[in-house]
């Protein structure tokens, strides 16, 4: 006697989602791209992933081939290829036995841009205002500080220092009023951060005032009155 056993409930096969994993390094140098579970698209010739910054729109657009590993397409891509901090925007595409080409899926991963603490101090005697810039919060790494001064609205006496890292980890830069045609007044002061994957971000804007020198001059004469020596100093 055959026996026939029947299901009393019908259930429903549902293909595996497909999904896009990425995981940013720790010093967010690279990251990692993996498409898996695209079964359910058939043959599949190549997947390719889209990558740009939100910063600008698509201004940094780069397309990546990938290569197949298991179940997962996967890319590590290097973030200095591109130009932003912030946001970025990755879509994946599919392309099928046919050729035709297909975006299955979308995701995001943040970039995050350096901080740092700021302060100026007062004028030295040469007419230098210093600026220090340190407590550096930048997972990429620092590779340089500019600071850029100017005081006229049209930025005609723009000029860009490169602060020195100091022994203790802090950076100085030393605005000099010579490299602004000895302008007085109100100065314009942005500070930037150059981090680890080459990425420029303005920590902070300040203004600060500055004012010439104070010239002395000494005027002495010989004791017979026959010459007098004038001095002139902090010129």
């Amino acid at each position: 006697r055959r026996v026939l056993f029947r299901s009393r409930a019908s259930k429903n096969l549902i293909a595996p989602e497909t999904k896009l994993d990425i995981n940013v390094a720790a010093n967010e140098k690279t990251a990692s791209l993996s498409l898996s579970n695209v079964e359910p698209y058939g043959s599949i010739k190549k997947v390719m992933y889209a990558v740009w910054s939100n910063e600008k729109g698509q201004d940094d657009l780069i397309w990546y081939d990938s290569s197949k590993s298991g179940n997962a397409w996967k890319k590590t891509i290097t973030i200095n290829k591109h130009k932003h901090t912030g946001s970025y925007k990755v879509d994946a595409y599919v392309t099928l036995a046919s050729g035709k080409q297909i975006g299955v899926k979308s995701g995001s991963f943040n970039i995050v841009g350096p901080s740092a603490k700021f302060s100026l101090a007062n004028q030295n005697a040469a007419g230098d205002l210093q600026v220090t810039v340190n407590s550096f919060s930048s997972k990429s790494g620092v590779q340089e500080v500019l600071v850029a001064a100017w005081s006229k609205s049209n930025q005609s006496d723009l000029h860009w220092y490169t602060a020195k890292k100091q022994s203790n980890g802090n950076y100085i830069a030393n605005v000099n009023p010579a490299n602004h045609n000895y302008n007085q007044g109100s100065y314009k002061i942005d500070t930037y951060v150059k981090d680890g994957n080459g990425f420029m971000t303005c920590v902070k804007s300040s203004i600060a005032t500055i004012k010439s020198p104070s010239v002395n001059l000494n005027i002495s004469k010989s004791s017979n009155e026959k010459t007098v020596e004038l001095s002139l100093s902090n010129i």
